[in-house]
């Protein structure tokens, strides 16, 4: 209770969760983390991540430019997506990480990793705040991501896989 008698409110600053820069205000992510511990916050992410970690996922390959589609059955992405994407995370740990990266940071990010014959073997998720995104000269993004323990790397959108929020340039 509040003196006045009332119930007593809890307000965040707005820019918690505010999807809308390329490169996060917040190099740490810290204060994401201390949204998760408002219970209305965790409950709410919790809920859509683990509904969305349940869904399958298909892969389709545009068959014109009207936007008609055919389902790639067996395609390595959707065998990744579904089945294994990294040696350490089942499917749905990986959608529900990917989904509570895009709910709380606006986006999620994950770094693809390729066989020798070139095809997506490796779906490796990495913290929204470790990766901004650059618009070169020439018009080419690029994705610069810190670790904790080795130099930023640079990962060319190829090497990126990018679940983009809302967006004012459609980009980030």
């Amino acid at each position: 209770m509040s003196p006045s008698g009332g119930s007593t409110m809890v307000v965040l600053p707005l820019r918690m969760w505010s999807p809308l820069n390329s490169r996060p205000s917040s190099r740490s992510g810290f204060e994401k983390y201390l949204a998760m511990q408002v219970a209305t916050v965790f409950a709410c992410v919790y809920a859509i991540s683990d509904d969305l970690g349940k869904l399958p996922i298909r892969v389709y390959r545009e068959i014109n430019d009207d936007g008609d589609k055919q389902r790639e059955r067996g395609h390595s992405v959707e065998t990744l997506l579904n089945h294994r994407p990294n040696p350490w995370m089942t499917p749905k740990v990986f959608r529900m990480t990917m989904s509570k990266h895009r709910l709380l940071w606006g986006n999620a990010f994950a770094e693809i990793v390729f066989d020798g014959a070139g095809r997506p073997a490796a779906l490796y998720p990495i913290e929204p705040w470790r990766v901004w995104i650059e618009i070169t000269v020439d018009g080419r993004l690029i994705y610069h991501v810190s670790h904790r323990t080795k130099p930023e790397v640079t990962l060319e959108p190829e090497q990126m896989f990018h679940l983009k929020g809302i967006s004012h340039d459609g980009i980030t």
